[in-house]
């Protein structure tokens, strides 16, 4: 136990360094999904329901670290560089982290519900921008069974817009048919 508490904040350091690359990798790689070309759907999911309190806590752990680092600067310390150094790291994963953030604040991505036809997982979600936004599309994605690689289509309609309805899968596993209605009007059917 003392040897955790001797080194606890290279341990932190190191901790938010790695929370922040991660979160900048997801966010470079799939943070939305995609019209054209392969989504990670759970890779999407991840990023948009988990960005923002893992930026505020590798923010906090940045914090935290300078706090109690900045005495062993003022006295300057056995182990004052290397913590310093440490805290350098810790600082750049903040920033990391609030960047991988930053386009929540614009634009997110919300699942609304999801469904298995055949050998194929469907999630239907929503992009949200402003109200009034052409960034507010609904979203198919077409998945493999465990949803990891997945197809999305945008499908774009003038009542989302205002959000004036929320859309709805609708399944008939019977016929192999999925249809996607806004406020009872079919804006998408597949049939496999």
């Amino acid at each position: 136990m003392t040897r955790l508490r001797d080194n606890w904040l290279p341990l932190t350091a190191v901790l938010a360094a790695l929370l922040g690359a991660l979160y900048v990798t997801v966010r470079l790689i799939s943070p939305m999904p995609r019209e054209v070309g392969p989504t990670y759907y759970w890779l999407v999911l991840a990023y948009n329901y988990t960005a923002l309190p893992v930026a505020a806590l590798v923010l906090l752990a940045a914090m935290t670290v300078a706090f109690f680092w900045f005495p062993q600067f003022l006295v300057r310390g056995p182990t004052w560089k290397r913590d310093g150094v440490l805290v350098a790291v810790a600082a750049l994963a903040a920033v990391g982290g609030v960047w991988s953030a930053f386009p929540l604040g614009s634009v997110i991505y919300r699942e609304l519900e999801s469904a298995s036809v055949g050998d194929r997982r469907y999630h239907l979600g929503l992009r949200l921008g402003s109200p009034g936004s052409p960034d507010n599309v609904c979203i198919l994605c077409a998945c493999d069974r465990v949803s990891f690689a997945c197809q999305c289509r945008f499908i774009r309609d003038e009542s989302l817009a205002n959000l004036e309805a929320v859309p709805r899968l609708v399944v008939d596993s019977a016929m192999n048919k999925v249809v996607v209605e806004i406020d009872g009007r079919t804006v998408y059917e597949e049939q496999k």
